[in-house]
């Protein structure tokens, strides 16, 4: 392999991993995230799962379009709100 052909691999090498990371990173951010908020509303209903997944349902009926986790983090403001 020439010098400007191991470049070349070594360049889209590079492309290549950066467009994997680009890809992976968002994903595994998003996914922290939703554990970060399901441990956030455990704890504020104070470990009670059927508290909170009803809670989390609630929000489901109210915009069944939305992600999981726009619906924990109206159950979070939900709860706080009621907590004033």
């Amino acid at each position: 392999m020439t010098e400007v052909g191991a470049l070349f691999f070594l360049v889209a090498l590079a492309i290549l991993g950066y467009w994997i990371f680009l890809k992976w990173y968002p994903q595994k951010r998003r996914e922290k995230r939703k554990q970060d908020l399901e441990t956030d509303l455990l704890r504020m209903v104070s470990g009670r799962q059927d508290v909170a997944e009803r809670l989390v349902r609630l929000e489901q009926r109210r915009s069944p379009d939305k992600p999981r986790s726009w619906h924990l983090e109206k159950a979070i403001e939900q709860l706080k709100r009621d907590r004033r």
